[in-house]
């Protein structure tokens, strides 16, 4: 799954962007700040 693909899917469950610090973004959900998340674009995530 590409780095895009996974942003799309968190705003669909609800989530907001809520800022970003370098490559790393942060989304809110009734008043909660998720952790950051990378966003490198077209990469794929590589298997953990």
């Amino acid at each position: 799954m590409k780095y895009s693909e996974f942003h799309r899917q968190i705003v669909r469950k609800g989530w907001q962007f809520d800022h970003a610090e370098g490559s790393h973004y942060f989304y809110k959900k009734e008043g909660f700040l998720s952790e950051p998340i990378p966003y490198h674009g077209a990469k794929e995530f590589q298997n953990l």
